[in-house]
C-alpha cells in the first residue's frame, strides 16, 4: 500500500503553480497543460507511475517520461508518446482515478489540502483539472482555494470560481485522494 503525503503535494503545487518546472513537458499547446500539471503534483505526493505496458491509451497507464526533449521540439506523437493519455487529459485522468481507487468523488465541503477538482463544460465534456493547495475560511464555512495551470492560477478562490459558472452549463467534480492507495491499481 502507497501513502500519500498531502503536504508534499501542496508544497509542489505552490512551487511550479505560476511557472513550468522543466523537467517535465509543458502542453498548453497540444490539449493544455492543466492536468499534466495536477499529475505532477500526485507524484511529488507519492503516487507511483502505472507503466501498463507503456500503452498510452489504456486505462490503468499513467506516467511521463519526458527528459526536456519534448519541449524542445523533438516530439513525434506518433513516434514516441512522452505521457500516457491519463497523464495529461482531463476525461483520461478522471477515469484513471476511479479505475486505480487512488481518489474517489466526494462532495465540496469534503475538499482538503491536495484533493482534486475538475470542470466540464460543453455537454459534460471534462477539460479542466485543479488542485486544493489550501483552505481558508469564510462567513459561510470555508473555501477552498486551488492552483492550476493553463492559465497559472496560484491559490485562487473555488467560490469564486464557481461563481463565474452560475447559469451556465458546468459541472464540477470533486475528487478525495486516497491516504492510503493500493500498489498496484487494478
Amino acid at each position: 500500500m502507497g501513502l500519500f503525503n498531502r503536504q508534499a503535494a501542496q508544497q509542489y503545487a505552490l512551487k511550479w503553480a505560476l511557472v513550468d518546472n522543466p523537467a517535465y513537458a509543458h502542453l498548453d499547446y497540444v490539449r493544455g497543460d492543466c492536468t499534466n500539471f495536477v499529475s505532477q503534483i500526485m507524484l511529488a505526493g507519492g503516487w507511483p507511475m502505472v507503466l501498463d505496458g507503456l500503452f498510452p491509451n489504456q486505462p490503468l497507464a499513467w506516467w511521463s517520461k519526458d527528459d526536456g526533449s519534448w519541449s524542445q521540439g523533438a516530439y513525434n506523437k506518433y513516434i514516441v508518446p512522452y505521457f500516457s493519455r491519463a497523464w495529461a487529459s482531463a476525461s483520461d485522468f478522471a477515469n484513471f482515478l476511479e479505475l486505480s481507487h487512488r481518489a474517489s468523488i466526494c462532495t465540496r465541503d469534503e475538499l482538503e489540502i491536495g484533493d482534486i477538482v475538475q470542470l466540464a463544460e460543453y455537454g459534460g465534456r471534462l477539460d479542466h483539472t485543479m488542485v486544493v493547495t489550501s483552505l481558508t475560511s469564510t462567513f459561510g464555512g470555508r473555501d477552498a482555494n486551488v492552483s492550476y495551470h493553463s492559465r497559472y492560477q496560484f491559490n485562487v478562490s473555488l467560490d469564486n470560481i464557481e461563481a463565474r459558472y452560475v447559469g451556465k452549463d458546468t459541472m464540477f467534480y470533486y475528487w478525495k485522494v486516497a491516504d492510503v492507495f493500493p500498489d498496484s491499481p487494478a
